[in-house]
């Protein structure tokens, strides 16, 4: 079980780490480097195979035109759903709520970085345009 941590301070890096020592001990965090962004969640988490990585490698290279990481964002990689659940609790209860988060899947799991954190921002955008709609 990983966390994967794009942008995120080495204070509120070592608090999560803190925090996952306390509720969920097996659970690792690791920091990605701004260097590693364009590298598939699955071979930074181990959940995929350099083979599956190259079966979709067109798709990561059009991924490296995409801006930056600048916001902070995290990956769930093999956390069953009631410690997922207990570990967003904490983090909110914490001080440590991060907007940009998803769950490591076995299709996002060939995607990088920064090729998640674009689908999370559209995401995010339509459903603010979606909550506008509704109240304006």
């Amino acid at each position: 079980m990983k966390i994967l941590t794009y942008r995120m301070s080495s204070k509120r890096i070592a608090r999560l780490k803190e925090l996952c020592g306390r509720i969920l001990p097996e659970l690792t965090v690791v920091p990605v480097d701004e260097k590693a962004e364009n590298t598939p969640l699955g071979l930074l988490s181990g959940d995929a195979s350099p083979l599956e990585v190259a079966k979709g490698s067109a798709d990561l290279l059009a991924s490296r035109s995409l801006p930056e990481i600048d916001e902070e964002m995290l990956v769930f990689a093999g956390l069953p759903d009631r410690d997922l659940d207990l570990l967003l609790k904490e983090m909110r209860a914490s001080g440590l709520a991060v907007e940009l988060k998803a769950v490591e899947t076995e299709t996002n799991c060939l995607w990088s970085g920064k090729m998640l954190e674009h689908a999370l921002r559209k995401e995010r955008e339509s459903f603010r345009n979606r909550q506008a709609s509704k109240n304006g």
